[in-house]
């Protein structure tokens, strides 16, 4: 994901721990200079939360966001890739309603994230989630695409994945978000 971010312009940062995001999302000073902002995490979850070396509530997170000065009036785009099961009690109250905020989430509530086979640079498969691979070879195509355009891309291919492979749980991608003005990557 990183290489296909990067390639389209995105300048990315990455990290695994809590301490991480405070540092490479919340306390960035650079914002100023971007149009947008995007995070990617792909991990453990729950139906309202992502797992670094904690839970992290998504409500929680997009007040966060809404906090940061340079992000105001920005596209802020959040997909999570990972299971949306096991919650913690306290994480089943329900997503608010996003400002300018657009969230994809891999799977719908109370489904898992299925990994597959994708090759790396240097020819070696690696387990990454189907969704992330779609995502990818989406992104690959080197043209923008308008972001519920590639979500519904996404959807169908994991779609047709699911009944090639015989999942007898598919997972659905699930978009919570304003519609305000379209969203190009």
């Amino acid at each position: 994901m990183d290489d296909a971010l990067r390639r389209i312009g995105f300048t990315c940062r990455i990290g695994s721990t809590v301490q991480d995001l405070d540092s490479l999302v919340f306390n960035c000073k650079e914002y100023q200079k971007y149009d947008s902002f995007l995070f990617y995490f792909s991990g453990h979850g729950g139906s309202n939360s992502f797992y670094l070396n904690r839970h992290i509530n998504i409500n929680e997170f997009m007040d966060r966001l809404g906090e940061i000065k340079f992000l105001e009036n920005k596209p802020k785009i959040i997909l999570l890739d990972c299971c949306r099961v096991n919650e913690l009690p306290e994480g089943r109250k329900g997503i608010k309603d996003p400002n300018d905020v657009y969230i994809v989430y891999a799977t719908n509530t109370d489904e898992q994230s299925f990994t597959t086979s994708y090759p790396t640079k240097g020819g070696h498969p690696k387990n990454v989630s189907m969704w992330t691979k779609e995502l990818v070879d989406s992104l690959n195509k080197n043209e923008p695409v308008e972001i519920e355009k590639l979500i519904d891309d996404c959807y169908r291919k994991l779609v047709i994945a699911n009944k090639k492979n015989s999942i007898r749980h598919p997972q659905h991608p699930q978009v919570h978000g304003y519609k305000r003005r379209q969203l190009f990557i």
